[in-house]
């Protein structure tokens, strides 16, 4: 006897149209439904009323459908089919966490990919704490961020306010190196016998404040 398997379950709303991959759906008399939505509710049809499928026009399979979000007119993008398209703006803030550290970088970057351009004041929050602490403290917050899966610029500023703390007390607590005594013997500094035969011989090479107009003629 063969066993089988289901793989994974899939309803096309849009007959012709591409599918939306279910890990939950309810059971209902038309079959598997998701939100509120059936399977092959709708279909697309020509200026005639004949209907298109993907054996006519493949490019149907680009046309996908989606779950609504909070605010009506918004679709919720699953996470395999958002596209990483950073504008020119988000391009430079992800060049500058760069220069902070991998871990700026990547926090920077799943941020983006979960809030898009919307999280652009975020991402400038987060890569501008470079200009106030240190670069390594920073990249070291973000990576600590990373692992609690908090992404936001508060709680990056907070951890890496936290690591300077910690870093000034380490230096707090190390002891004071021994100041080296003042000295005036050193092969580097001349003897005082030196200076003043210097000072003697460039007071007598000084001509006379009121020269005699006698001795220099016109």
């Amino acid at each position: 006897m063969i066993e089988a398997r289901v793989g994974s379950l899939h309803v096309y709303p849009v007959k012709g149209c591409g599918g939306i991959g279910l890990t939950s759906a309810t059971v209902a008399i038309t079959g598997l439904t998701t939100q509120g939505v059936g399977d092959r509710e709708w279909m697309v049809v020509d200026r005639d009323g004949r209907f298109m499928s993907q054996r006519e026009l493949p490019r149907l399979a680009l046309l996908r459908t989606h779950a609504r979000a909070d605010r009506p007119g918004t679709v919720v993008l699953p996470m395999r089919e958002r596209i990483f398209n950073p504008s020119r703006e988000t391009r430079t803030i992800l060049n500058r966490a760069g220069t902070i550290g991998p871990a700026a970088q990547e926090l920077c970057q799943t941020l983006f990919a979960a809030e898009g351009r919307v999280g652009q004041r975020k991402l400038w929050g987060i890569v501008g704490l470079a200009d106030r602490y240190p670069r390594r403290l920073l990249d070291a917050a973000c990576a600590q961020a990373l692992q609690e899966g908090l992404y936001s610029y508060r709680h990056v500023k907070v951890l890496t306010e936290h690591l300077v703390e910690q870093a000034l007390a380490q230096i707090d607590a190390q002891p004071l190196p021994a100041s080296a005594p003042l000295t005036q013997d050193h092969p580097l500094i001349r003897s005082a016998d030196i200076y003043a035969e210097l000072f003697t011989v460039a007071a007598q090479a000084q001509l006379p404040l009121n020269p005699d107009p006698e001795d220099h003629p016109a």
